[in-house]
C-alpha cells in the first residue's frame, strides 16, 4: 500500500534530521551527511510537485464547473430551438435537425 504524501514528507523530515546526530554510528554502513542532504532535496522536490498537483486539481475543478455551466447553457438553448423547429418546420423534416420525435 502506498503512503500518503504527508506521511512520506514526515518520514523524510525525521530521517534527514536525525542522521547528523548519529553520523558516527551510521558512517560504517555508508550513511553520511550527504544522505541527509539527499533526503532534504527529495522532500523539497516532493513538496514542489505536491503543490503543483494541488494547483492542477484546483484548476480542474474550476474548468469542470465551467464546462458543466456551458453544457447547461447549450441544453437550454437547444431545447428552445427544438421547440421552435417543431412549430415552424414540417414533421417529416425534423430528422434533419436531429429531432426523432413522432409528435
Amino acid at each position: 500500500m502506498h503512503k500518503s504524501v504527508k506521511t512520506i514528507l514526515h518520514e523524510l523530515n525525521l530521517m534527514s534530521g536525525a542522521i547528523p546526530d548519529y553520523l558516527e554510528a551510521l558512517s560504517s554502513v555508508g550513511i553520511t551527511a550527504d544522505v541527509s542532504e539527499e533526503l532534504k532535496n527529495l522532500k523539497a522536490e516532493i513538496e514542489k510537485l505536491n503543490s503543483e498537483q494541488e494547483k492542477l486539481k484546483s484548476d480542474l475543478k474550476l474548468k469542470t464547473e465551467e464546462l458543466e455551466n456551458k453544457g447547461r447553457e447549450a441544453e437550454k438553448r437547444y431545447s428552445e430551438l427544438r421547440k421552435l423547429v417543431k412549430i415552424k418546420v414540417d414533421q417529416k423534416s425534423w430528422i434533419a435537425f436531429g429531432i426523432e420525435d413522432k409528435r
